[in-house]
Formats: C-alpha cells, sequence, structure tokens
C-alpha cells in the first residue's frame, strides 16, 4: 500500500517530467543545453560543492556511523522480534485450543 507522503514525491516526479516535455514539445526548450551555459554550470557547480562539504563535514560522518555501527543492533532486534512473534502465535494457538 502506498502512503500518501510516496503519492505526493511520485507525483512531483510526474509533474516535473510532464513539465519539461511541454517545455520541449511548445517552445523547444532542451534541459541539457541550458545547463551547460556558463551561468548555470557555475551556479549548478557553486551548489554542488555546498553539498559535498556539508556531506563530508557532517552528515556523511553521521550516516556511516549508523550505517557500519546500528545495522547490527537491527538485525538483533529482527531476530529478537521473529522470536517475539513466534512466542506470541503458540500463545494465540493455545488459547484457542482450549
Amino acid at each position: 500500500m502506498i502512503k500518501t507522503k510516496e503519492k505526493g514525491f511520485l507525483k512531483i516526479i510526474v509533474i516535473v517530467l510532464i513539465a519539461l516535455a511541454l517545455l520541449k514539445i511548445l517552445f523547444d526548450f532542451d534541459i541539457f543545453n541550458f545547463a551547460r551555459w556558463p551561468i548555470v554550470a557555475d551556479a549548478i557547480d557553486y551548489i554542488w560543492r555546498i553539498i559535498k562539504t556539508i556531506w563530508d563535514g557532517f552528515l556523511g560522518r553521521i550516516f556511516w556511523f549508523a550505517w557500519n555501527n546500528l545495522k547490527y543492533l537491527a538485525v538483533l532486534g529482527w531476530d529478537n522480534l521473529l522470536i517475539l512473534l513466534d512466542k506470541i502465535e503458540r500463545i494465540a494457538s493455545l488459547m484457542l485450543s482450549r
């Protein structure tokens, strides 16, 4: 089942693709040529450097710590959850069989 937030994200992607197709059809607008303009290329490069600085300085460390260390806790938690669900199922079947 798709949640409301997921529908919204897909909706935005579809709208952007339709808008780009309409720009190409109606105005012969090419997004790749637009991105090659010096001022646009400089802006994209500037934004990319900011994102890379934030990732390298802060977010990347948090992500890789979580990925390398917390995934083991998630696996242990999942195994324990399966054991718990199995026990609950056994108890429920015993109660229903009485």
